[in-house]
């Protein structure tokens, strides 16, 4: 009897001290980084002024950790590695679709190095994790993409536009500021206030349309004006409340230089359009 009690006692102790290993290995590895409330609603909103709409930014954590996305804000958003403006953005890890308020995403870093990463539906919403020795690192906000145009200036996007982007989830960011040239083809008044344009892009911008603009917009690259017109889409009202743009449209056949956010729209098979526009002008 002695040698059973003293055999439980032993098992007992075993099985105490692997659920205090395990909960201390848990919280070692797993980490969350919170969605701020508000991150979505301004590209100048307070969390972008304190680097913080991912909370916390930069993030700091050993190799083979997982970190957790949390959505605390009201809106969905996007967790995608990279800068948005980057060639190999999604490389590493993507959240493959919203995240909802409430929901998470997380993913395991197997490898040392510094990551950076963005919500694709909201640009101006950035962060970086450093995986492993790697240290005094700061963050380092995206640098906005600028083209330089036949005239010599370099042209910038307004990013308060995106205050007047209903829905603007739906829309896949690929360069947050991107200057193109064509000739407009055709201009149609929306429901929800924009304009929709149809560019024939220059032979030098040909490749910014894909499959969809090939088969939906004959070839041409979608130019999204918003709040210009009288809103009469129920769900879009709430982007244009208080709002008129002031960007003049040139009329069909113009030879014009656009500059806006290069995206893709995801409820139209992703086909691509600058939207929203900061610039028109006509070439002369």
């Amino acid at each position: 009897m002695p040698n059973a009690i003293r055999t439980s006692t032993i098992f007992l102790s075993l099985v105490i001290f692997a659920t205090l290993i395990t909960t201390f290995a848990f919280g070692q590895t797993a980490y969350e980084i919170d969605i701020s409330k508000g991150a979505g609603f301004s590209a100048y909103g307070k969390c972008v002024t304190t680097k913080n709409c991912f909370y916390p930014n930069p993030l700091s954590i050993t190799t083979g950790s997982t970190v957790i996305w949390r959505n605390t804000d009201k809106v969905g958003h996007f967790v995608v590695s990279g800068k948005s403006n980057d060639n190999n953005a999604e490389s590493v890890f993507d959240s493959h679709g919203v995240i909802r308020s409430g929901n998470t995403f997380q993913f395991t870093f197997v490898n040392a190095g510094t990551y950076d990463y963005h919500c694709s539906a909201h640009p101006w919403m950035i962060g970086q994790v450093i995986v492993g020795s790697v240290s005094n690192v700061t963050t380092t906000p995206i640098k906005q993409k600028t083209d330089v145009q036949p005239t010599q200036v370099k042209q910038t996007c307004d990013a308060t536009l995106w205050n007047h982007v209903y829905h603007p989830q739906r829309l896949k960011v690929i360069d947050p500021c991107k200057t193109v040239t064509g000739v407009i083809q055709s201009i149609k008044k929306e429901a929800d206030g924009d304009y929709h344009i149809q560019l024939k892009l220059d032979a030098q911008f040909s490749n910014l349309v894909n499959s969809a603009n090939v088969k939906y917009q004959h070839g041409y690259l979608v130019l999204e004006p918003v709040c210009q017109n009288i809103v009469t889409q129920n769900d879009a009202k709430s982007a244009c409340l208080n709002y008129k743009s002031m960007l003049t449209i040139p009329p069909k056949g113009n030879h014009v230089t656009v500059t806006g956010t290069y995206v893709l729209d995801l409820q139209h098979d992703s086909w691509a359009e600058i939207h929203p526009i900061s610039s028109i002008q006509i070439i002369h």
